[in-house]
C-alpha cells in the first residue's frame, strides 16, 4: 500500500511539474455589474478557454502581431 500511495504522489508531482513547465495561466476578473453581458456570452460557449484563443489568433491575423 505505501508503494502504491508513492508512486500515486510521484504521478501527480511530474504532472504538476510539467503543467508548471509546459503552459502559461492567465486569470481575469470580470465585474458583474460593469461587465454582464461578457460573462452572459461566455457563459454561451463550450469551451470559453478556446473561444478567447480563437479571438486571440484572429486578432493576431489581423493586425499581423
Amino acid at each position: 500500500m505505501a508503494l502504491r500511495e508513492l508512486a500515486k504522489r510521484n504521478k501527480l508531482e511530474y504532472i504538476k511539474n510539467y503543467t508548471k513547465d509546459s503552459y502559461k495561466r492567465f486569470l481575469i476578473y470580470v465585474s458583474y455589474s460593469k461587465e454582464k453581458e461578457i460573462i452572459d456570452l461566455l457563459l454561451t460557449k463550450d469551451s470559453i478557454s478556446g473561444y478567447i484563443k480563437e479571438l486571440i489568433l484572429k486578432d493576431i491575423k489581423v493586425n499581423g502581431e
